[in-house]
């Protein structure tokens, strides 16, 4: 598909946010992946609201709010982005 790079962030005890860009060379576009990843014994209903942002395409979703469940020791997709020319991303996670 094309480069990319992950980062991982631990947003709260046992919950870690896993950010992935991806450039895909054939079409030129930007991605952003995000997964969540529940290390601990909840079920976690997690919000990925990324309203305010420009250019920015979640795909899959009427608006620009993401709801999903997560169950214990699962890692789960969350949101991917798709990146027009001259985004800017504004996010909100809880």
């Amino acid at each position: 598909m094309g480069d990319s790079a992950v980062t991982t962030k631990e947003i709260s005890p046992g919950i870690y946010l896993h950010k992935q860009q991806i450039h895909d060379k054939s079409t030129g576009e930007l991605y952003y992946l995000f997964e969540v990843e529940v290390a601990r014994l909840n079920v976690l209903e997690f919000t990925a609201d990324f309203s305010g942002s420009e250019f920015v395409i979640l795909e899959g979703k009427p608006n620009l709010v993401s709801v999903t469940t997560i169950e214990p020791f699962k890692k789960a997709v969350i949101a991917k982005l798709i990146l027009k020319k001259d985004w800017k991303l504004k996010s909100k996670f809880k």
